[in-house]
């Protein structure tokens, strides 16, 4: 028979929480729980008991992509993740994969070790099958994104991440009242959760004031991410008709398109309005031109930190959704500011 903390939680007629505070060492459980646990953790062969009361398991596990570990916008995110570890004595290693290895199921050989970490947080979006092998390891487990097609009761872990859909939403309505109807969205709704919530905002926007979806500019809807931007200068070649305005995904997306309109002789935003989200581009200057959505970034890191040592001392709580506020931030200059 497998033992596990529910076994020992069982087996003492405690809380599965109360173990895991325990085996960790927590500060909050008198030193006689934590004898009595070791010691049925002792007897019980728990494999993954640590060697003494006087050594918890210190380390946090932060996941991410190969071609997102340098980029800036991570980075700020991983900060705020490591002030917060640090700050009450944990330590942080990484795991970094590739994408033949996410779609293999590959885990990190950190991760495959005896030497497990005390719980992981996964950056950035994966692949559902993915999320399904890490919470294999039995670990707790807390991500900044999820698939785009995830219910909010399908969680697999606890989820910090920003506010889309309202802002998104407010930047289209504003759009339609200062009389552009002909709005496409840009970016890959299938990527991620986050970027699917901001297409829900546009199109709930375009919905609700009786105005139609364009078919013609599903083009746009691509893959964001930096080494897929030709497929926005193929898709202005084959769509024929150019929308007044651009709802872009994010701040790249919208910096890349303005430079591609602007290659073909349009004024941004004289001719077309381009809007951005994050508030945020790869050198850290946000133009001052670019209505855009901003939010504290490193702060999805700070709570996504405080939420791991949360959810080690509370394995049993249901999973939750933690988002953090967004605020649009309009241009001084662009002609269909109405705020």
């Amino acid at each position: 028979m497998k033992v596990n903390t529910t076994a020992i939680a069982q087996a003492l007629n405690i809380s599965r929480s109360t173990v895991s505070k325990a085996l960790n060492n927590r500060p909050e459980v008198r030193d006689e729980t934590k004898e009595m646990v070791l010691n049925a953790a002792k007897k019980m062969g728990y494999k993954k008991l640590v060697d003494s009361a006087n050594t918890p398991k210190k380390d946090i596990c932060l996941l991410i992509h190969e071609d997102e570990a340098s980029n800036n916008f991570w980075s700020m995110i991983l900060r705020g993740a490591e002030n917060y570890l640090s700050s009450n004595g944990f330590r942080i290693f990484f795991g970094v994969i590739n994408g033949t290895e996410e779609k293999q199921g590959i885990i990190p050989a950190m991760l495959s070790t005896n030497n497990m970490p005390a719980g992981i947080i996964m950056i950035g979006s994966y692949r559902c099958e993915y999320y399904s092998s890490i919470r294999r390891l039995g670990l707790p487990v807390v991500a900044t994104d999820m698939p785009a097609d995830m219910k909010d009761n399908e969680l697999l872990n606890d989820i910090v991440f920003m506010n889309g859909e309202s802002s998104v939403y407010e930047i289209t309505k504003n759009l339609i009242d200062s009389g552009i109807s002909d709005i496409a969205f840009v970016g890959d709704i299938n990527w991620s959760r986050s970027i699917r919530e901001r297409w829900n905002g546009y199109k709930l926007a375009i919905l609700e004031n009786d105005l139609k979806l364009n078919r013609d500019y599903d083009p746009f809807v691509y893959t964001e991410r930096q080494d897929h931007f030709e497929d926005i200068a193929e898709n202005l070649y084959r769509v024929g008709h150019f929308p007044k305005a651009f709802v872009c995904a994010n701040d790249v997306v919208a910096l890349r398109l303005i430079g591609m309109l602007e290659e073909k002789g349009f004024r941004v935003p004289e001719d077309i309005v381009v809007t951005g989200f994050d508030n945020f581009t790869l050198d850290a200057v946000t133009p001052k031109n670019l209505t855009t959505v901003s939010y504290d970034i490193s702060a999805i890191g700070y709570l996504a930190a405080r939420q791991i040592l949360w959810r080690v001392d509370n394995p049993d709580m249901p999973y939750m959704i933690t988002r953090i506020n967004s605020k649009v931030i309009y241009a001084n200059n662009t002609k269909h500011q109405t705020k």
